[in-house]
């Protein structure tokens, strides 16, 4: 998928018993449940059993880092940590004048990601999925930001080229009818089109997009992606339904979890995208929900499979 359809999932009331996000200091987030008179508790990573122990503190930024010290909360409540935000702070490598003149839509994503203010729909251990409602200029059409641990030792290089070479991505992602470059203004802003199959009852979407990419020095890769208006590639509405990818973005850093002290690679996705045509809602409500999970843990497996054949 190049852009994202999840935006359409009904948003649901927040009660007391529903998941919500702490920000700390440290500047990364806490997934808390309201629940009274129980232990402190950090939820492992994966499919490994929940163990009680102190959250831990802060997380450096760097790819090479130490175990954070435990502390313990003030809060008498059942938290488990997810662990899935690490900001950097390392300068940024070389780019070109077009990614420079990015650089505010940059600065919009990290902040999006940092932010709290967004309602929880898919807690896992080794994910959280949210939505807020739209922007100004799009107010009709909710954000989705999602954090995923791989949990697997490999680069951010490895991600990207799992999810952005045309001819790797045509390999192993079936919903994918059609990816191509059209063009590269430099080698950092790349033009391409992608039509994405759909299952029954919705028809076919295809995009085209820019895609605009800024490294760090520590190796983290940040992308931000927006349609692009292209005479040559005009939409057919007998074949795909032509969406606009209003922003997007996807931030993969690698980093030593706090919880296993293992490298581990993480994906921030942040994307508002208008897929246009009739939606039935019923019908995304019973499919959309598990839809990006599904692809993430696809992404996983070809990065399994990458990192064992190397």
């Amino acid at each position: 998928m190049s852009s994202c359809c999840f935006c359409f999932k009904k948003k649901r009331q927040v009660t007391t018993n529903d998941t919500i996000i702490q920000r700390e200091p440290s500047d990364h987030y806490q997934m808390l449940t309201q629940e009274p008179h129980r232990k402190l508790s950090t939820r492992s990573i994966g499919s490994k059993p929940c163990t009680e122990t102190p959250l831990e503190s802060s997380i450096d930024s760097s790819p090479v880092s130490a175990q954070p010290e435990p502390r313990h909360s003030i809060h008498s409540v059942h938290s488990f940590n997810t662990l899935l935000y690490f900001p950097s702070k390392d300068p940024l490598r070389s780019c070109s004048d077009l990614v420079t003149a990015q650089f505010q839509n940059f600065t919009k994503i990290l902040e999006l990601e940092a932010s709290s203010d967004w309602e929880i729909k898919i807690d896992k251990p080794f994910a959280c999925i949210m939505l807020k409602p739209g922007t100004q200029s799009h107010p009709d059409i909710p954000l989705m930001k999602a954090f995923f641990d791989m949990e697997i030792n490999a680069n951010p290089e490895d991600l990207y080229e799992i999810m952005y070479w045309p001819e790797t991505r045509k390999r192993w992602d079936n919903s994918i009818g059609s990816f191509f470059e059209i063009s590269r203004s430099s080698e950092d802003v790349i033009q391409y089109y992608m039509h994405n199959k759909a299952p029954w009852p919705f028809k076919d979407r295809d995009f085209v997009e820019t895609r605009y990419i800024r490294k760090r020095v520590n190796g983290d890769i940040e992308i931000f992606f927006t349609s692009l208006e292209h005479n040559e590639h005009p939409e057919n509405k007998d074949k795909a339904i032509r969406g606009e990818t209003i922003m997007g973005a996807q931030i993969m850093r690698k980093r030593i979890s706090p919880i296993t002290g293992n490298y581990s690679l993480y994906v921030t996705t942040i994307c508002q995208a208008d897929m246009k045509g009739e939606v039935p809602k019923k019908a995304l409500k019973v499919t959309l929900p598990s839809s990006l999970l599904k692809w993430y843990r696809g992404i996983k497996k070809q990065l399994q499979i990458k990192i064992e054949s190397a």
